[in-house]
């Protein structure tokens, strides 16, 4: 019974300490479960906001293949379209990437690893994309395991490898590592777990805004807010050294009933040009039978057929510059 006391009393107080949130947990797209499935596809409408009635106005109709495969790789296929229609037989456009994490570390412009985090982080709950950004951009951007309690993870580690022992040989005269005989061992034990798993930063706080309350990360050169029970992000900023960037996020629906995203994602780039990304659709799907690599196959001999006309096609040529900004394309 005490045993069962002790266990339920860490859990409370574990679940107590989850309340306040962590940098990198509030970048891990809220509260949403994880993920069902290893193949994402993200279906995704981006025209370039314009202040006047432009009949010539940019659009680029994308699709997202995200792939989680083995050590957490992000395998990541896009293609471009021309259309809303989005046919296999008419992409234009096509990028491949065996591993996108890698890929975004030698990235060196921001718009681009900025929207590709984005997309990480809204369709695979992954919050490594957007925190390695950031780190870069502020020191003070700390991930979990810079503001972990190693003294207390280590401790419970103790305890789950005794239990192991312990229920392999019941009669093992081995001590809980939670129930030490010394009272001054035992003070500290106690000490230890009630301590809280993450060190609280002081660049987190809980905010009022009109009648609401949100999530605030600030930092000298990041802004970014999230509403307080869900923890979906709504802004973001970012002061770069080549000037600012900007997102706003519109409001979070459940696209296949479980999984929550923005519809709408506003971006002003560093020329202070705005985009807007229109979430059409997002689907999960286990273990396909085609993986990306083969996808990837696929639709290369569709678009080398495509810029096998772009030499004596005029409107083939006008579909080729209409891409909207250089940020879309790694």
């Amino acid at each position: 019974m005490k045993k069962l006391i002790l266990i339920l009393s860490i859990s409370i107080a574990m679940q107590a300490q989850a309340a306040i949130p962590t940098m990198e947990g509030l970048f891990r797209n809220g509260k949403n479960k994880d993920l069902s499935g290893n193949l994402i596809i993200i279906k995704m409408m981006v025209d370039e906001v314009s202040l006047t009635d432009d009949l010539e106005k940019r659009v680029s109709y994308l699709k997202f293949y995200f792939s989680v495969a083995e050590k957490n790789r992000i395998e990541f296929l896009q293609v471009h379209y021309p259309d809303g229609e989005m046919r296999k037989d008419s992409a234009n456009h096509l990028y491949y990437a065996h591993n996108l994490l890698w890929n975004l570390r030698k990235e060196e412009d921001d718009e681009k690893i900025l929207f590709y985090s984005i997309m990480a982080m809204l369709g695979l709950n992954d919050s490594r994309p957007i925190s390695s950004y950031l780190g870069k951009q502020s020191g003070d951007f700390k991930i979990n395991k810079r503001s972990m309690n190693w003294e207390k993870v280590k401790l419970l580690k103790k305890y789950k490898d005794y239990l192991v022992v312990k229920k392999k040989n019941p009669d093992t005269e081995e001590l809980s590592p939670l129930n030490p005989e010394e009272e001054e061992k035992k003070e500290k034990v106690k000490s230890t777990l009630a301590a809280p798993m993450y060190t609280h930063s002081e660049n987190i706080n809980l905010i009022r805004r009109e009648n609401s309350f949100f999530w605030e990360v600030k930092l000298p050169t990041i802004n970014a807010l999230f509403s307080n029970e869900t923890h979906f992000i709504r802004e973001l900023k970012i002061q770069t050294v080549r000037g600012p960037l900007a997102v706003t996020f519109g409001e979070f629906n459940a696209f296949n009933g479980v999984h929550f995203l923005p519809r709408e994602i506003l971006i002003r780039d560093r020329t202070e040009k705005s985009y807007k990304v229109r979430i059409l659709s997002y689907n999960i799907y286990n273990n396909p039978k085609k993986g990306l690599r083969e996808r990837h196959k696929d639709f290369k001999k569709v678009v080398e057929k495509y810029e096998a006309t772009l030499a004596g096609d005029v409107e083939v040529q006008k579909i080729e510059n209409s891409f909207p900004n250089t940020f879309l394309y790694l």
